[in-house]
């Protein structure tokens, strides 16, 4: 499991600042969505420091910067600046 995965399970641990999710099946959906106007799905995955595993469970928490690394390259891979608006 790559470190951006934040387990579910884990327990709160209130020394350290939270840290902003989002929930793995969005990241997935936005995956899909960019594959099919253009990118390249391996590169996505490693622009954002994932693996498809890693996206199986659509109730796995994602941090929220790696979410927006894979939005930015795919804004750069499909010639879109407007895709997070058509998404």
């Amino acid at each position: 499991m790559s470190e951006a995965i934040m387990p579910t399970n884990r327990a709160v641990n209130r020394s350290k600042p939270k840290v902003p999710t989002i929930a793995a099946g969005l990241v997935r959906d936005l995956l899909t969505f960019a594959v099919q106007e253009g990118a390249r799905k391996t590169d996505l995955l490693s622009a954002a420091g994932l693996e498809a595993a890693d996206l199986e469970d659509q109730d796995t928490r994602i941090s929220f910067q790696v979410y927006i690394l894979m939005l930015r390259a795919a804004k750069d891979q499909c010639k879109r600046p407007d895709l997070p608006l058509a998404y």
